[in-house]
């Protein structure tokens, strides 16, 4: 797969990011697999996705002012946004955690605390690297923010079809999560519970005017998923238990019906999606 076209057609093939935008068009599961392990094993550090191989003659650590500079090496923030995305649709969200935790560390201890630059030094033994460019990044911030919601939670809102879908991709060290999301102006609480023997879904919405469908894909260890549908009624708790060989629903202490409750057998492929590690960091 080609990184762009000279202005005379020919492909040219650059080792950047880019491509890990074009996953949802690629027609190959293992073409695609293959890109995403080269280019991790190529770009990706423990602080982010670099802009261009650290082989390449054209290669700048540091962002300098110019194109030559801001896009042929140095860290750009918001692109471990999509690498979450992208790792989180192999369950292999223990990899990517490792940035989100190095930009939480960025977040609070570093530059303009409380945000994310723009970019960030790739040099060698940069374990802490520092902030280049904007000090504070709205793509950056914004991506970092979305991958929580979307990706880790795995949260789905459709509104105008009253539905809210969850297929959290929890890494394995966080075993519970509280959240609040907006479904419209309606405020919905959540609680997610990760345990080896049941795990647990639970969810209030006090202010909605009726009933929302919640629909729900939860991986259990060993690759294995259950996918269902409850109702997430204004007026009650939703608590989903969820075991390995069974799954329940309750409004409060009443247990009600679960709607196509169905197991996936070996549908995660983290064991398979192995063979990559991330980028040694580019001399100074």
């Amino acid at each position: 797969m080609y990184d762009h076209l000279t202005p005379e057609g020919t492909g040219v093939a650059d080792l950047r990011p880019n491509a890990l935008f074009s996953l949802e068009i690629l027609g190959s599961e293992a073409v695609q697999e293959q890109m995403i392990k080269t280019l991790i094993n190529h770009l990706v550090y423990r602080t982010g996705c670099g802009t261009l191989d650290a082989h390449d003659p054209r290669f700048h650590s540091v962002a300098g002012r110019d194109a030559r500079g801001m896009f042929n090496g140095p860290i750009w923030t918001w692109l471990a946004g999509q690498l979450v995305y992208t790792l989180s649709r192999y369950d292999r969200q223990d990899f990517s955690f490792q940035i989100t935790e190095a930009m939480v560390h960025q977040l609070e201890e570093r530059g303009m605390v409380g945000t994310i630059p723009a970019m960030m030094d790739a040099r060698d033994g940069a374990d802490q690297p520092a902030g280049e460019g904007y000090e504070a990044s709205a793509t950056g911030m914004a991506e970092f923010i979305r991958a929580f919601y979307q990706d880790y939670l795995g949260l789905r809102i459709d509104v105008p079809s009253n539905q809210l879908f969850l297929q959290p991709k929890l890494p394995d060290r966080i075993a519970d999560v509280d959240f609040t999301v907006y479904f419209g102006s309606h405020p919905v609480n959540g609680r997610f519970e990760q345990r080896p023997d049941i795990s647990r879904i639970v969810l209030t919405a006090p202010t909605i005017r009726k009933p929302v469908r919640v629909g729900f894909l939860w991986m259990l260890e060993g690759g294995d998923a259950w996918r269902a549908s409850a109702s997430l009624a204004p007026d009650t708790t939703l608590t989903i238990a969820i075991g390995k060989d069974d799954v329940l629903a309750y409004h409060g202490d009443r247990q009600v019906p679960l709607i196509a409750p169905t197991k996936l057998r070996k549908f995660s492929l983290r064991d398979s999606f192995t063979g990559f590690d991330f980028a040694p960091t580019p001399g100074r």
